[in-house]
């Protein structure tokens, strides 16, 4: 798989939620109150239901459950980090075969975020093969969830802690420069949702800090995903992207880029419309449109809306 076809879904602001209704065999609904998402009795549900069931059934159930109308998207990343702990808790790290890219990819962050918290950034060559192993060549959104865990691992409070990271994913066997561990990291450092429900967005008065000092490899990624931190977790609009386009223009020639990073920052902003409205190609295109006057930039936006949209299909 490609850094092109890459699909990752912009993490959305850590809600707090209400209830959750889960099935049981009989067909009876279980609702369970929480307070944040690592609701003691909601966790202790899952995870035995994966000891009963396997992880894979039980993801499938899972799935299903929160796919409820009731809940927002934010709010059903915030339940699949929930089921990636109790699946942590059941299988270990063998576990992540069981996970989904569904909603955000919450099963895959959690999973590993609490294996590299529990065994330490030393372990991350250990976990890598063991992505390997499980997903061959469709590695990349496992090494992703790595990405997530060794950030949060070095903390967010230097730009020194995201070089720290970055230099822990040039050490792994990688199928990409741009997703993968590096696309982790940088969207752990900028929006931090391995903090639960203390997450937030980075803040920052330099828009262009996150890719100053970089190079290679980590500025090609960084000029890939810095502007997701630009453009929010909000809903888009037209303006958002339009801001986002003039700001990979304007970084570009603030830091001397060559036309190349000019291309990939174009091409995040389609990854990151295609991930806003997956399932509507239409508005996706209208927001294209609107992050540049010039067609050729416009038509690096629309290459990865499309090639996010065939690897769906």
């Amino acid at each position: 798989m490609s850094a092109n076809t890459v699909k990752f879904i912009a993490p959305m602001v850590i809600l707090v939620v209400a209830a959750l209704l889960f099935w049981r065999d009989s067909g009876t609904p279980m609702t369970v109150d929480v307070e944040n998402r690592f609701d003691g009795e909601q966790k202790a549900f899952w995870e035995e239901r994966i000891r009963v069931m396997g992880g894979a059934t039980a993801y499938r159930e899972f799935v299903r459950t929160a796919q409820d109308a009731r809940f927002t998207d934010g709010q059903r990343h915030i339940l699949a980090h929930t089921f990636g702990s109790a699946l942590y808790a059941a299988e270990g790290m063998r576990g992540i075969g069981s996970c989904g890219s569904d909603f955000s990819f919450g099963c895959f962050h959690e999973l590993i975020g609490e294996a590299i918290a529990e065994r330490g950034v030393g372990a991350v060559s250990g976990l890598n093969q063991t992505c390997i192993e499980l997903f061959g060549d469709d590695v990349l959104l496992c090494q992703h969830g790595i990405g997530h865990g060794i950030q949060a691992s070095f903390g967010y409070n230097t730009h020194e802690d995201l070089v720290q990271a970055l230099q822990t994913c040039a050490t792994l066997e990688q199928g990409g420069a741009i997703a993968g561990c590096r696309g982790g990291v940088f969207m752990e450092y900028n929006f931090r949702t391995m903090l639960a429900d203390e997450a937030a967005v980075r803040e920052d008065d330099d828009p262009f800090g996150l890719c100053r000092g970089l190079s290679g490899d980590d500025l090609l990624a960084c000029s890939y995903w810095i502007q997701e931190w630009w453009m929010g977790d909000d809903a888009l609009t037209e303006q958002q992207v339009a801001n986002a386009g003039a700001l990979c223009t304007e970084m570009t020639a603030e830091l001397a880029l060559d036309h190349a990073l000019l291309r990939a920052c174009f091409s995040g902003i389609g990854n990151t419309i295609a991930g806003r409205v997956p399932s509507d190609i239409n508005r996706a295109r209208q927001l294209c449109a609107a992050a540049s006057e010039d067609r050729a930039y416009v038509a690096h936006c629309l290459s990865q809306v499309e090639a996010n949209a065939a690897d769906r299909e």
